[in-house]
């Protein structure tokens, strides 16, 4: 008696995701529809070196991958304050917030600085495409 062997290939093909920088006005408002929106709120950790935010991706479409901030203290005259770019990887889901830590590298006066988000890069989660 012979036994018959089958055999199954199955290929799978991965399509990879390049990040890319996501439209967003400067207040964080996503280009495609202004009532998506990436926003937050951060604190400055008691001995002036770490900024610690909550994060939330409003956008229906992306995946954050990326934030950058801008942090800059205050205390020196107006129009000459000294900001410094600090970029993290995220991941971020639709809908979604996350505690993003970043180390200064530097000490902050405790009322004297501000931050703002610089930009994001994020990968597209709509079959449909991103606009």
């Amino acid at each position: 008696m012979k036994r018959a062997i089958a055999v199954v290939m199955v290929i799978v093909t991965f399509t990879r995701l390049e990040a890319q920088t996501i439209p967003l006005h400067i207040d964080g408002t996503y280009m495609g529809d202004r009532t998506q929106k990436v926003e937050g709120v951060c604190g400055l950790s008691p001995d002036g070196v770490v900024v610690r935010c909550d994060m939330h991706n409003g956008l229906r479409q992306w995946r954050v991958t990326a934030i950058t901030f801008s942090i800059a203290t205050t205390e020196d005259a107006p129009g000459k304050a000294k900001a410094n770019m600090y970029k993290q990887d995220v991941t971020i889901d639709p809908l979604q917030t996350q505690t993003v830590i970043i180390r200064l590298g530097m000490r902050l006066p405790k009322n004297h600085w501000a931050w703002h988000m610089a930009g994001a890069d994020g990968t597209c989660v709509d079959p449909e495409g991103c606009q």
